[in-house]
């Protein structure tokens, strides 16, 4: 199964880099994926298949998420994701 990986994370601070950082330990023989900010995911949100969850839990989620957040995630090619991690605990969550 071919997948694409994310990390989206909000612009607070450091988190960026933390988030990176934060994968390169739990994930240390993967590249490293490009980060997207909260502040340019309507930007992000087209090149998105739109038939996934992981679409519609960005748009209903993220774009407007108020808190701190940076998420690792793995999507299959019809846009559900396979797997998700919180890069601030270090915590898998699905």
């Amino acid at each position: 199964m071919k997948t694409k990986k994310y990390i989206i994370c909000c612009q607070c601070g450091d988190t960026p880099a933390f988030s990176r950082d934060a994968f390169k330990l739990l994930f240390p023989k993967e590249k490293v994926p490009e980060v997207q900010l909260q502040p340019t995911l309507y930007n992000f949100l087209p090149s998105l298949k739109r038939d996934g969850n992981f679409y519609n839990y960005v748009k209903d989620n993220l774009i407007s998420a108020n808190a701190k957040y940076s998420y690792y995630f793995e999507v299959a090619e019809n846009g559900d994701v396979v797997q998700q991690w919180n890069l601030l605990t270090g915590k898998k969550v699905l």
